[in-house]
């Protein structure tokens, strides 16, 4: 391997000269040596092999590490882009930032999909972000990244990506199944709404029953990996919620627009990027300024919601504040269960199931059923009116994720 954290420009392209054959690496690696040298925050590495081919390419700016350090916690891995003329796998990590924005923390080229350059990936990337691992990874389906991940990120959450998945569901089942306007009803009632193991158990064994499924391996396989994908598995992970898909389904997300699907070198791919990723900015910085300087039009007279105007982004803010409206048009107290130091409260708002938020008055708490708080990090309405049942105007600090305060960087 050629170590490529070290030396003078002059010396690194000379370097790049004898061990890189092809001229447009040279001048790809060689540009990445010039962002070093004008930034210390930025970091790259690379292999080449015996023939001066570039194998593994990884690469992360002083912002890109910044922004890992506050929301790396859930960090989507997309291995699935082929987008230069060498056919090399374009691999970008990225999370969601505090305006519910996309972010890159980083990203690679690598030659193949085998669990040894996965392994170098996922290391090279734990060694740039100060060997702080994501709580959780959502990654395509592939037995090689999962050979990886198992290896260099054990403690680490490994969850496919839902899109993959459904996507393949039409050919998989095969006609007239896939015609059948029912059995897609089902499937995404089962898959999306199931709240519980046991339901979604449930619903799946019926489903196949139903439309005769039960010789299909693929779904067979499907369900034998259904802790690493179905979202009922993952309701007490924290933040499990805010990510469910890796970056390529995201409809929202235009930056890879610029140069996905397109056979570029390795220099035009990077003028490509360095725009796109500078236009990713100036959106977090937009948003910023209108955070800071603007207040959005509260909708009750209620204390919480004034609260989370000014502590939360804007994005952030008009999520909490649909349950906050909830809270007040919706949601009613059905039963009130008083133990030691605990309350359990029945509440009904109008969908087809009761929720029982659990208060503890020692820590001033409450958890819900529905665990919208421990999902996407924002309380509920049913916490938020246990709340006002019991006085508090304000939420307490342990609601407030700093990863979704407007000043969450400072």
């Amino acid at each position: 391997m050629l170590d490529a954290r070290g030396g003078t420009s002059k010396t690194i392209i000379g370097v790049l000269e004898k061990k890189i054959k092809n001229a447009d690496a040279q001048m790809f690696i060689a540009q990445l040596e010039r962002k070093k040298e004008a930034n210390s925050g930025f970091f790259f590495d690379f292999v080449v092999d015996e023939e001066g081919k570039l194998l593994y390419v990884f690469w992360a700016d002083a912002t890109s590490r910044k922004n890992y350090s506050c929301f790396g916690d859930v960090v989507s891995f997309d291995a699935t882009y082929s987008t230069n003329q060498y056919n090399m796998i374009f691999a970008p990590f990225i999370g969601i930032n505090h305006h519910m924005q996309s972010v890159i923390f980083g990203a690679a080229f690598l030659a193949n999909e085998k669990a040894d350059s996965f392994k170098w990936l996922f290391k090279t990337f734990l060694s740039t972000m100060g060997g702080i691992a994501p709580r959780l990874i959502i990654t395509d389906e592939d037995g090689s990244m999962r050979i990886a991940i198992r290896d260099v990120l054990p403690e680490t959450i490994h969850r496919l990506c839902m899109w993959h998945i459904m996507e393949k569901f039409p050919e998989k089942v095969g006609s007239p199944t896939r015609e059948n306007e029912d059995f897609w009803a089902r499937l995404n009632a089962c898959v999306w709404g199931s709240e519980t193991e046991e339901e979604f158990d449930s619903q799946w064994d019926a489903i196949i029953s139903d439309f005769g499924l039960e010789g299909n391996e693929w779904l067979a396989n499907r369900y034998h990996i259904r802790k690493s994908w179905i979202p009922a598995f993952f309701m007490d992970t924290p933040l499990a919620g805010i990510i469910r898909t890796t970056s390529r389904s995201e409809s929202s997300n235009s930056f890879f627009n610029h140069f996905i699907h397109r056979k570029l070198s390795f220099v035009e791919f990077w003028l490509r990027y360095d725009t796109g990723l500078e236009c990713q900015r100036q959106e977090e910085l937009k948003a910023d300024h209108k955070s800071l300087h603007s207040t959005p039009l509260l909708m009750t007279p209620w204390a919480v919601e004034k609260q989370a105007s000014i502590v939360y982004t804007h994005a952030v803010f008009t999520k909490f504040q649909e349950e906050v409206v909830a809270a007040r048009d919706c949601c009613s107290v059905v039963s009130i269960t008083q133990t030691e130091g605990e309350k359990f409260v029945i509440i009904s708002d109008g969908s087809r199931r009761e929720r029982e938020v659990r208060w503890c008055s020692q820590n001033m708490f409450a958890s819900c059923s529905c665990k919208l708080f421990e999902g996407k990090g924002i309380p509920c309405r049913h916490i938020i009116l246990v709340l006002r049942g019991e006085k508090l105007d304000e939420l307490p600090m342990a609601y407030i994720l700093k990863r979704w305060k407007t000043r969450c960087k400072r």
